[in-house]
């Protein structure tokens, strides 16, 4: 069997007249930053109907080069019946996971730390130390290790600190018999940001061929990412019968830039066109409502520092069948940074989420927001839920 991957780039906000949401040729691609759809070597406009079972297609990207010149990115030439699979994923920073590793005692104390993909350990690195300080100064000593980049390490009291941001990799944390190790957050949700654009466009430049010819004046293209952009991933399995009862096998990921898709023409025309009914593109049905509370499920209109109140947030209302997890922000009119936390999926109506801090992490006379959202499998996200709360000092 063979297998390449193509990666197309569009940029740019997506007409809002449904038939201009393609490109009608080769340089308006380049200028345009739309898609090229092609059936049977023709151009056609997204308001086209679906394709036929023997019409050819292919999907084409241009964009203009450093020197001038135009580079054009296209898929092989394929039939609706070969697309097994399609999905859409829209862009998400993702949320952070945070990791306590506690009962350190004045010895010699180990942590270890793997980088995994599921069941596959990508890497392992080992820290020791004699106290939280030495753990935290002997893991900055090493931590350009490339795949623990996004873990950093802080003391708090006598406990260490981890906090993973998400990258696309899970972060196993280990210890010691005698230590604790507490997590929170699962580290998910990373779609669509520009690293990983960079990372899929290498591969369909490395799939076409770019970086193994000898002797030849190869060039790979600039990238056509921007700076500060995220992209909504749309991806689509073709796989075609050869003869000799082989297979080859192309997996298409069409990003689009900062999902600029406001009127879902674009997907839309791609759904119609190519007979795909795996777009997702509705949002998962809020939660019922949230509130500010204690440890019990209380409404707390004011957390006391000097009690130093422990602060929560019950939520309201079922998951559903389509979400896949729920995001906690909690954040203040003052300086004090947000805390996110992530929220498992559960069977309950009803569930109470602490946030990890308590009142004496804010400044008096601050006002707290509690947001929380769901989100789906696509990524896509529901309507906020939302509670305010006041902080005081006595």
């Amino acid at each position: 069997m063979s297998f390449t991957e193509t990666t197309l780039v569009v940029r740019g906000a997506v007409d809002a007249t449904a038939a201009n949401a393609f490109a009608t040729d080769v340089a308006n691609a380049a200028s345009s930053g739309e898609l090229l759809m092609q059936i049977n070597g023709s151009a056609v406009a997204a308001d086209n109907s679906a394709a036929g079972a023997n019409d050819l297609i292919k999907l084409s990207v241009a964009h203009s080069q450093p020197d001038g010149s135009t580079a054009v990115v296209s898929s092989q030439e394929f039939k609706v019946g070969e697309i097994v699979s399609s999905q859409y994923k829209a862009p998400s920073t993702g949320s952070n996971q945070t990791i306590t590793v506690g009962n350190i005692v004045a010895a010699m104390n180990s942590i270890r730390l793997e980088a995994k993909n599921g069941v596959e350990v990508y890497d392992v690195l080992g820290v020791t130390g004699k106290d939280a300080a030495e753990i935290v100064a002997n893991f900055s000593g090493r931590a350009d290790t490339e795949r623990f980049k996004n873990v950093t390490m802080a003391v708090n009291g006598s406990d260490v600190a981890i906090t993973v941001t998400p990258r696309g990799s899970d972060i196993v944390v280990t210890g010691d018999d005698a230590l604790t190790v507490t997590v929170s957050g699962d580290n998910n949700g990373r779609v669509g940001q520009q690293d990983q654009i960079l990372d899929l466009e290498k591969r369909s430049f490395i799939s076409a061929g770019a970086y193994n010819q000898y002797e030849f004046p190869i060039v790979v293209p600039a990238s056509a990412t921007k700076d500060g952009s995220d992209y909504a991933i749309m991806t689509l399995e073709i796989r075609k019968d050869l003869p000799g009862r082989r297979k080859a096998t192309e997996i298409v990921r069409i990003v689009l830039e900062n999902d600029e898709d406001t009127t879902n023409n674009f997907t839309d025309a791609l759904s119609t066109i190519l007979g795909l009914t795996t777009f997702d593109l509705t949002a998962p049905i809020a939660f019922t409502s949230v509130f500010l509370s204690d440890a019990g499920g209380t409404t707390q209109n004011t957390y006391v520092i000097a009690d130093s109140d422990e602060i929560h947030v019950a939520v309201n209302g079922a998951f559903g069948a389509d979400a896949t997890f729920g995001t906690l922000v909690l954040s203040s009119d003052g300086s004090e940074a947000d805390v996110t936390v992530n929220i498992p999926t559960d069977a309950a109506n009803a569930r109470i989420v602490d946030t990890g801090v308590d009142a004496t992490a804010y400044a008096d006379g601050v006002t707290l927001t509690a947001t929380v959202t769901k989100t789906d499998a696509a990524g896509n996200v529901s309507t906020a839920a939302t509670d305010t709360a006041a902080v005081s000092a006595t």
